[in-house]
């Protein structure tokens, strides 16, 4: 079959649609989105709880930074992750926190330390 014979109606749909970035990522959505766990958002929260941890037992944040080959100030930014409210870390670990919110993007936040206001500004 020649491209001149297929009907154009078998190869296009028109379906309302939002468009939703995520780092340099764009995606389509059309319809319900379901619930999608953002896994390295997950794996930085985890790991701010366990340099806390860490920090509570006792060990440097220098020693953290050096175990983990990152910066202090890197260590230091993602530490905030383990202080979110409970809300937003459950929505994190359950993948209903909106595809945008990135590591990343919460970081720049610069959220403060009261979790109604970040509940807030997350927009849950």
């Amino acid at each position: 079959m020649h491209i001149d014979q297929v009907n154009p109606a078998s190869t296009t749909f028109e379906k309302p649609f939002t468009q939703r970035r995520r780092g340099v990522e764009t995606r389509l959505i059309s319809g319900q989105i379901e619930p999608r766990p953002d896994a390295v958002l997950q794996q930085n929260l985890a790991r701010a709880h366990g340099w806390v941890k860490a920090i509570r037992a006792g060990r440097s944040l220098a020693r953290i930074a050096a175990s983990e080959q990152r910066s202090e100030s890197a260590i230091r930014s993602r530490l905030t992750l383990a202080f979110l409210a409970p809300q937003i870390q459950h929505a994190i670990l359950n993948g209903t926190l909106a595809p945008h919110w990135t590591t990343n993007a919460i970081l720049r936040l610069n959220l403060p330390a009261d979790w109604a206001a970040q509940i807030k500004a997350l927009g849950l």
